[in-house]
């Protein structure tokens, strides 16, 4: 069925020498559409960058439930891919992760698979279940892009130690019960499967939400607040290695799943939907949770989630395994946290969630509504969103808030856009809000240049400095988005920017 969860058979004490034989089910969303998706490359740097891409197909990740099934004899008349995070294809361009699978290829269990067919399909696989416990090996090896002339190793090394894994178990994986070694981002990404039409009758609301075309991320320590704490069985996932770890031909290093004890029933269906509730599954120590917001992303042709969780002992930066990073950023509508670092969440945990700005990124301009749910937020009286572009104060006096806006002119740049506030509104959003958060900057350091937000009723002054406090350009910059070019040698600058009692110092490095 496709709406209901996928059976589950957990095996109790049996000897791993008497097999036990089964056919598994499927039921495949993976189809092709009738419109085709078109997007565009906006990746710094990439070979392809600027260039439009057509996507007819749907893809779903999967995993083999059995051992040693020969692909023609389930999957005739689909197309197929096997994951590799050592291969990039020719080597000349990004998005060549994938092989194809022949007709006599023997399956895997555990590979991350990716398939695809004119029309949705229930799948036989029959076979041998696999059974005992599991050692997941993750890489770091991805082929150079000879083309790519950039100075980011990651992007040289296009998907760098991310990994794509299929759960095999004809039962769900207990997020928290893996054993994520420490070089590892302690974060599940799962790739939801769908289309915009299927995620736009949910309009108006954020239950059971699948964001199609997306990653869901669910850090470990907050697993039971986004999905249950588990990976269904037969879902693809991926994990990554932590930023500092991303180097090229490091170590290879083992994830572990436990069969008894690691696995529970199947609640949900084959892709991720989020909750509003928590799930007593969670058995890792969490911390104090007081409460969270659900934000989604909708547009006419764009969508994207979020989530910005109040718990005590974490920190404004990226505290692994309670942060999430958005690993669908090279889409054309996002939302996400930002750390201090620059690291873009999907789920930020913070001490408080009052005052944090969150941010708006789109390529196609037109009108867009955030749905924000909020959960254990009854210690703030008087919650509002903030629109910081439009002044404009929205009360989350429901369970359930929905604002409309409209995005003009964004080109693809960061808008640092929206707040949640707990005070009356002030008659004039200078005097209620005046921490600098109306001023932004960022460095595309392959450009060289500086991306300027001026939200204030006023022009804005820029000084750019060096570290030792000498000025090396100054500009008057319009309300609005601005785009000043840098001649500047490799090495680190302060961007000051004041507009009336509004100012803004921001880091930034030329290399």
């Amino acid at each position: 069925n496709k709406e209901k969860a996928n059976g589950a058979l957990i095996v109790k004490e049996q000897p791993t020498n008497k097999p036990i034989y089964a056919t598994v089910q499927m039921y495949s969303k993976a189809i092709k559409t009738s419109t085709p998706k078109i997007w565009i490359d906006d990746i710094e740097g990439s070979p392809t960058k600027g260039q439009t891409f057509t996507s007819s197909y749907r893809w779903q990740y999967i995993g083999i439930p059995v051992i040693g099934l020969r692909a023609d004899t389930t999957f005739y008349g689909s197309y197929m891919r096997r994951y590799d995070e050592t291969y990039n294809g020719d080597n000349k361009r990004f998005f060549q992760k994938w092989h194809k699978v022949k007709n006599y290829d023997r399956l895997e269990p555990f590979v991350g698979y990716e398939i695809t067919r004119e029309q949705p399909v229930v799948y036989e696989m029959k076979g041998q279940i696999y059974i005992g416990d599991k050692q997941l090996t993750m890489t770091r090896r991805a082929a150079a892009i000879t083309t790519y002339e950039g100075t980011d190793h990651k992007l040289k090394h296009y998907g760098l130690g991310h990994n794509i894994f299929g759960n095999s178990y004809t039962a769900s994986i207990i997020i928290d019960k893996m054993e994520l070694p420490d070089e590892v981002d302690k974060t599940i990404y799962i790739y939801n499967t769908g289309t915009f039409s299927e995620w736009a009758k949910q309009k108006g609301t954020l239950n059971d939400i699948p964001v199609p075309g997306r990653y869901m991320a669910i850090p470990q320590g907050v697993t039971s607040l986004l999905w249950a704490n588990r990976i269904p069985s037969m879902q693809g996932f991926t994990l990554k290695f932590k930023d500092e770890e991303t180097v090229y031909n490091r170590p290879d290093v083992t994830v572990k799943i436990k069969y008894d004890g690691g696995l529970e029933g199947n609640l949900y269906a084959q892709r991720a939907p989020a909750l509003n509730k928590r799930d007593s599954a969670n058995t890792t120590e969490q911390p104090a949770i007081a409460g969270y917001v659900k934000i989604g992303l909708i547009g006419e042709n764009d969508q994207d989630i979020m989530w910005l969780i109040e718990a005590a002992n974490t920190t404004d930066g990226y505290d692994n395994g309670f942060d999430g990073e958005n690993i669908s950023l090279q889409t054309s509508a996002s939302i996400f946290a930002q750390t201090p670092e620059g690291k873009q969440l999907q789920v930020s945990s913070q001490p408080s969630i009052i005052d944090k700005p969150f941010y708006f990124r789109t390529q196609n301009d037109g009108k867009y509504e955030l749905i924000l749910v909020k959960n254990d937020l009854n210690h703030y009286h008087d919650l509002q969103l903030l629109d910081m572009k439009t002044e404009t104060y929205t009360p989350l006096s429901n369970d359930t808030t929905v604002y409309s806006f409209s995005s003009e002119g964004s080109n693809g740049n960061i808008e640092k856009r929206f707040v949640l506030v707990n005070k009356a509104t002030p008659t004039n959003i200078t005097d209620g809000y005046d921490n600098g958060d109306l001023l932004d900057v960022y460095l595309l350091a392959d450009k060289k240049l500086l991306v300027i937000n001026n939200m204030t009723q006023t022009n804005a002054t820029m000084t750019m400095s060096d570290i030792t406090g000498r000025a090396i350009m100054q500009r008057s910059v319009p309300q609005g988005f601005s785009q000043i070019p840098v001649d500047a040698a490799n090495g680190v600058y302060i961007v000051s920017m004041k507009a009336g009692k509004n100012t803004k110092n921001v880091k930034v490095i030329v290399k």
